[in-house]
């Protein structure tokens, strides 16, 4: 018997966030974001350019900084909403071994930890709107980009 919650503003503040933490990571990387979304069942969706030209430990980066920002801003996770950032990872990480991937894989939530934390007041905003507007163009978002590669 599947149970699904039903969906409550704190999923959707998890989504804002989750969503969130992605759209900085990449803007901090460099990459181009286009349309940014959360549904009204607790799901979330950022179109993000391609990011396959960056190191590996950015790539992951990228994909768990959703999951970064949820738990640095304490919000609840809807059931199973980073099943698409865990499977896009395990995809990176194959053909390497078990050690290698541990490694990757601590050294990109750093990362994406890292750019997250000095990030916090832009992600906070980019939240907010999200929970408001339910969806954005990221080209008209009035918040610079985040950064270069510092």
């Amino acid at each position: 018997m599947n149970y699904n919650p039903p969906v409550t503003a704190d999923f959707l503040r998890g989504a804002a966030f989750h969503e969130a933490g992605h759209v900085v990571v990449a803007r901090f990387l460099g990459l181009t974001v286009g349309k940014i979304e959360i549904g009204d069942d607790g799901s979330g969706n950022t179109k993000i350019g391609s990011a396959k030209h960056l190191p590996l430990i950015d790539q992951i980066a990228l994909c768990v900084a959703g999951i970064e920002a949820e738990a640095l801003f304490n919000v609840p996770e809807f059931k199973h909403a980073a099943l698409i950032d865990y499977q896009r990872v395990s995809i990176l990480l194959e053909g390497i071994t078990p050690d290698e991937s541990f490694e990757c894989r601590n050294a990109a939530y750093g990362r994406a930890l890292e750019i997250l934390k000095k990030h916090m007041s832009e992600i906070e905003q980019l939240a907010n709107r999200l929970i408001e507007e339910k969806h954005i163009d990221a080209s008209v978002l009035a918040v610079e980009p985040a950064a270069t590669n510092e």
